[in-house]
């Protein structure tokens, strides 16, 4: 077993938003309304979102507007509750907007946030915590990373949604599980267990690896490999079902039939509960 890397996201953001930009300026009219795995939105819903992060970041991170104090740290509720109002009235505010006008906003947006991201180090505090992996401070590289698994598993949602082929090739894909799976360990942090305790997760596919939840003596670690050491509890699963589960593109039902559990069920089942999205279920 070894320490998890940091993983450096920067490269990645011109390549995804070339895909998406160029996807969407191919839609009919029709299309942009057409059915998301989200039930209350619809692919041109998720575009405004797509806008609405970006230039939010954009003011904060890049322009310190409205403040440049960081941000207080935050836990997960009070984030998911900022994120979820945020949500549902930039929707209303975009119900009018033509995709004519999304394209030419988030084309702005994204290529912006791609060339700030691009120059932004990878040490250093970032404005902003991954809060579904309970951290309340977070690194540049870090963040970056969780910005560019929730661009990305956007992105494949609309594709999906309008027939498109998936953008799901290892150099995408690796890094964005390898990102979503660091979730893991703050949501089995009210799971008891004596010390030396391992759980093995397996992700198979070409963009799948090797972790183990390890319990040392007040908090479970994730690492990278199996050890020798006979596992509690063992979860295998693909690498298409791990980031759609983890980013609750599918739901927890629908993952669980998609999962293959063993060795300690209560422990390894847990693994449900695991998401790397601010939403509620």
């Amino acid at each position: 077993m070894e320490e998890l890397p940091v993983i450096d996201a920067r490269p990645l953001f011109r390549k995804n938003t070339d895909e998406l930009i160029g996807l969407l300026k191919t839609l009919r009219r029709e299309q942009w309304l057409s059915p998301t795995c989200y039930p209350e939105w619809k692919v041109k819903d998720i575009a405004a979102h797509l806008i609405q992060s970006g230039l939010n970041r954009l003011s904060r991170q890049r322009d310190g507007f409205p403040s440049k104090e960081p941000l207080p740290p935050l836990g997960f509720e009070k984030i998911l509750n900022i994120v979820s109002n945020g949500n549902d009235n930039w929707q209303e505010i975009f119900a009018s907007i033509s995709p004519e006008l999304i394209v030419s906003l988030l084309t702005h947006s994204e290529y912006d946030l791609c060339t700030f991201f691009e120059k932004l180090p990878l040490s250093g505090q970032a404005p902003y915590s991954v809060a579904w992996a309970g951290e309340t401070v977070s690194e540049n590289w870090f963040d970056m990373a969780r910005e560019f698994t929730e661009r990305w598993h956007h992105h494949q949602q609309i594709r999906e949604a309008v027939g498109a082929s998936p953008l799901t090739q290892a150099e995408y894909l690796f890094p964005v599980i390898d990102t979503l799976i660091r979730a893991v360990p703050w949501w089995y942090s009210d799971m008891a267990a004596e010390a030396g305790t391992q759980i093995h997760i397996e992700i198979t596919g070409e963009a799948g690896g090797l972790w183990t939840l390890l319990r040392s003596i007040n908090k479970w670690e994730l690492k990278t490999g199996f050890s020798e050491t006979t596992a509690e509890a063992e979860i295998k699963l693909s690498d298409d079902t791990a980031w759609r589960f983890l980013t609750r593109t599918i739901n927890s039902s629908q993952a669980a039939d998609l999962i293959q559990f063993s060795g300690n069920l209560q422990l390894a089942k847990n693994f449900l509960r695991v998401k790397a999205i601010m939403m509620n279920d």
